[in-house]
């Protein structure tokens, strides 16, 4: 399969997916109450936790290093993020007793079901990239999307049950139909030799620091919602859950079409990636619109009236994480993909320190406050590290 071939159609795969998402977001604001979303967006992101953790950013390792002689075959890849996966489980389980006890053990099994189902859908992702058709790898960024939209809007809309269950119940359907796109890929991965890369790429990085860049990314969701729901309540949550899935469309797609295709085909960029930083942060700027006039003209579901406090805050924040996104590729080209790793922990470690700090120092903020210190500090921190990424590129490319 060509180059141009396939980033057409993963751009237009994850472009037509992102619309479904949009939908599907859509849907939660028009058919289901805050609080049902709330809690769906708390095991959703538990399962996406355990899911990263997981993968260590597997995938992407895989891909960078699979035309090289250090390249593990997809297979055993594969087979050793599915036994991560199964080692986390008990961190995953003391964790909820202390962070969920009053819906224990089924916020524990959705989570083990989600989260399976999105570590097959995402080796799919990257698999169907060197050995899939261009069609496998359009469909597969669409149907899942498509199932989980389906499944919610028919269950509220014909079967009347507006309940996190049956947003569970689509997602993990979604999931793993997504996940079955692995298999043929598997099969076919001993048999076919990996294309040669148009540009020399190497993620030298440790195991130990890529599981540690991965905690430290995936982390911040986790503790971000967690305290949110203890702190502000089901409600908010939802607030703060359906936005940051809403608004961060945009840097999943400069991520999955932009970065994620030059990574497979080892190009370095050559368009400005400030042109396609830009293009997602007007991607935001029209989803944060949307979403406000939705809410203005009573369009979505009653229970969604304070949605618009956070709607700037977090719209500031996805349009900064545009910029990295356009950038994310570019330590894998210039040899300072540890120094990107260190970078991005720091920022983390920070992160989440803002979003306990009111814990920490026993303060009473209101949730908009407690936003906007977040959102400050991560759209300048994203930012710079987007720049450097720049920087070490071009001097990679003078030396």
């Amino acid at each position: 399969m060509s180059g141009a071939k396939l980033s057409v159609s993963a751009g237009l795969g994850v472009g037509i997916a992102f619309a479904l998402q949009g939908l599907f977001a859509i849907a939660l604001l028009r058919f289901f109450p805050a609080q049902e979303v709330g809690v769906f967006s708390a095991v959703s992101q538990i399962a996406f936790f355990w899911m990263t953790l997981a993968l260590a950013q597997a995938p992407l390792h895989w891909m960078v290093n699979a035309s090289g002689a250090s390249g593990h075959s997809l297979r055993q890849a594969v087979i050793e993020a599915a036994q991560r996966f199964l080692l986390i489980f008990p961190v995953i389980a003391l964790a909820l007793v202390f962070l969920d006890r009053s819906s224990y053990w089924e916020t524990l099994l959705w989570a083990l079901i989600l989260g399976a189902g999105q570590i097959g859908w995402q080796w799919a992702q990257s698999a169907l990239l060197r050995y899939g058709t261009a069609q496998h790898v359009f469909l597969n960024r669409i149907v899942p999307p498509l199932i989980a939209l389906l499944g919610s809007s028919a269950s509220a809309a014909m079967l009347h049950k507006s309940s996190s269950l049956a947003l569970l119940l689509a997602a993990a359907g979604g999931y793993w139909v997504g996940a079955l796109w692995l298999v043929p890929s598997l099969l076919k991965a001993d048999s076919v030799a990996v294309p040669e890369v148009a540009r020399p790429q190497e993620d030298d990085r440790s195991v130990a620091l890529r599981f540690w860049h991965t905690f430290m990314d995936a982390l911040p969701m986790l503790v971000l919602l967690l305290v949110w729901k203890a702190s502000y309540g089901d409600a908010d949550t939802g607030y703060l859950g359906v936005c940051l899935r809403l608004l961060g469309f945009a840097p999943t797609l400069v991520y999955t079409a932009w970065a994620q295709v030059q990574l497979a085909r080892g190009r370095s960029a050559a368009a400005q990636p400030i042109h396609v930083a830009l293009t997602g942060m007007l991607l935001v700027l029209a989803l944060g619109w949307g979403s406000d006039a939705m809410a203005r003209w009573g369009w979505i579901h009653g229970s969604w009236t304070a949605l618009r406090s956070y709607l700037v805050p977090i719209m500031l924040w996805q349009a900064a994480a545009c910029v990295l996104a356009a950038t994310s590729h570019m330590p894998f080209h210039s040899s300072t993909a540890s120094h990107f790793s260190r970078m991005a922990i720091a920022f983390n470690v920070v992160l989440t320190c803002l979003i306990l700090l009111p814990w920490t120092v026993g303060a009473h903020w209101s949730a908009e406050l407690h936003l906007w210190i977040i959102a400050v500090y991560a759209a300048l921190a994203l930012c710079g590290m987007g720049a450097i990424n720049y920087r070490n590129l071009q001097r990679s490319n003078n030396a």
